[in-house]
């Protein structure tokens, strides 16, 4: 008889199996494609166009405006700044602000500019400051002087009646801007301040009752949220104006800003997609001050 003894089976070495590697496979462009993209980018510089065509109007209407400023002298010409006022307070009431009027604002801020500043507003900054007040935004070139093209969408909108917020990315910038531009709004008659990190409550506030608010976009936005939950804990108007009336204020906690009434962003593409991706949170003391009482976790 036979015996037969049990083996284990042997382990084959079994190697990987070779795969392609994923990707997407390379396509040729075409005489169609070609044409296609041709008909695309045509369409759109055409329409590019036509809005520049739409706003080439005030540039008309500015250099009308101008030779009347140019022949002033610097008293005459601040007095005429009170006309300016009026004239845009009343068109702003219809929440319109027609080209005429805006035109008569940019000649005056062009002249001031050229006498205290020595700058003088191009024909791109004009357009460009045009094309902000119309909410659309406007793309320059470095070096086209986009600093200088604010001041006139900045200054026509604070002699409106309306406070601006200029926003920009850092406190740097935020400084530099403000110190720079001062004596064109010093000229014009609009008082001006710059938010910055580290500044306490009534500085802020302070600041924030000027006509012209500079600051970076996330000082700007921490101090819009911790005035909504303020206006979440003690909603309605009548109590703050009732704490306004006592002396040293009342209970209610203080606001900082007067609300977001208009904001020219400086460097877009970073403030509102760069920045956009980092949330931005708030953490305030709930309804009950000083933690839970102890008796609440009494059995």
């Amino acid at each position: 008889m036979s015996d037969f003894s049990s083996q284990s089976p042997v382990r084959r070495m079994r190697l990987p199996r070779i795969v392609d590697y994923s990707e997407a496979p390379d396509r040729e462009e075409t005489e169609l494609d070609r044409a296609w993209a041709w008909v695309q980018g045509a369409y759109v510089s055409q329409g590019a166009r036509w809005r520049a065509l739409r706003l080439r109007p005030i540039l008309w209407a500015v250099r009308w405006h101008q030779r009347r400023f140019a022949k002033m002298s610097d008293e005459e010409l601040r007095a005429s700044v009170r006309g300016v006022r009026i004239r845009l307070r009343q068109r702003l009431r219809n929440q319109d602000l027609p080209t005429w009027a805006v035109s008569e604002a940019f000649a005056l801020i062009r002249e001031a500019s050229t006498r205290v500043l020595k700058m003088r507003h191009y024909n791109v900054q004009i357009l460009g400051a045009w094309s902000m007040l119309r909410g659309q935004i406007g793309e320059m070139r470095t070096g086209e002087g986009k600093t200088l093209c604010a001041t006139l969408a900045v200054a026509t909108i604070a002699l409106s009646g309306r406070q601006v917020h200029v926003m920009t990315v850092n406190d740097y910038l935020a400084e530099r801007d403000s110190e720079e531009t001062g004596p064109l709004y010093d000229f014009l008659g609009l008082t001006r301040a710059t938010v910055l990190e580290g500044q306490d409550g009534p500085t802020r506030q302070m600041a924030y009752m000027q006509e012209i608010v500079y600051g970076t976009n996330k000082e700007l936005a921490f101090d819009y949220l911790r005035d909504r939950a303020i206006l979440r804990r003690a909603p309605g108007n009548l109590r703050r104006k009732v704490d306004k009336l006592i002396p040293g204020g009342g209970p209610t906690e203080p606001l900082r800003m007067q609300g977001l009434p208009f904001a020219i962003i400086d460097e877009a593409d970073s403030v509102l997609i760069d920045e956009a991706r980092t949330p931005l949170i708030i953490s305030g003391a709930g309804a009950l001050e000083g933690g839970i009482p102890e008796d609440v976790f009494v059995a």
